[in-house]
């Protein structure tokens, strides 16, 4: 007795009106307030000016608010689950790159990439220098590759020098030369001991006696 209540499509109504239409092709259903609200995001999700952010939002919102799963997200927006896994993760990244792609200045294959630094910090800097230098989607890849092979560099050097520092202070301890091998997280150290009696002495400064 009421009449209709518009769930989606109020531009497309308008747009009827203003040119002078009568009749509009519509579908008629019944629709909790629930269900009205799910389709109506849906459909503003489905419009094609939205930015990847504003979409990662959209999606966020119907899984938070209406309790959704991403599969489920997934096939109300006939998209595959892992398009709605990849925009659901462009929220982790950095409010100053998630500005860079509601811009257009960053595009998701760039987002993409950035993700596979752990670091927020270093993500930015790479963000901006893309923007710099006008990057593509392989080229930062390349940076990001070149980041993680000085960063693998710099582990393996600390690791170096705690080893050094160890197998050092080992030999002041036991007045005799030490060797700390390592391997990954498991390695070996060797004493070596010339004698008996060398053997004794080493015991004692463990606590062992013969």
């Amino acid at each position: 007795k009421d009449g209709y209540e518009l769930i989606a499509g109020e531009r497309r109504f308008r747009a009827f009106k203003l040119l002078g239409q009568k009749t509009i092709t519509a579908r008629v259903l019944e629709a909790s307030d629930n269900a009205s609200a799910v389709l109506a995001l849906v459909e503003n999700l489905q419009r094609t000016d939205l930015n990847p952010v504003e979409e990662a939002l959209g999606v966020a919102s119907l899984m938070r608010d209406f309790n959704l799963t991403q599969e489920a997200v997934a096939d109300r927006l006939g998209k595959p689950r892992a398009s709605i896994a990849n925009l659901v993760r462009l929220l982790s990244l950095d409010r100053e790159i998630q500005g860079y792609l509601g811009k257009g200045q960053l595009s998701t294959g760039h987002a993409k990439v950035l993700l596979g630094l752990e670091n927020q910090a270093h993500r930015v800097q790479l963000a901006r220098l893309v923007i710099e230098k006008g990057l593509s989607v392989r080229a930062t890849e390349a940076e990001v590759k070149k980041l993680a092979a000085t960063k693998k560099g710099e582990r393996k050097q600390a690791v170096q020098t705690v080893v050094a520092d160890v197998q050092k202070r080992l030999a002041s301890h036991f007045a005799t030369p030490v060797s700390v091998v390592r391997k990954g997280t498991k390695g070996s150290i060797s004493i070596p001991f010339g004698s008996d009696d060398e053997l004794a002495r080493l015991l004692e400064k463990i606590g062992i006696k013969l």
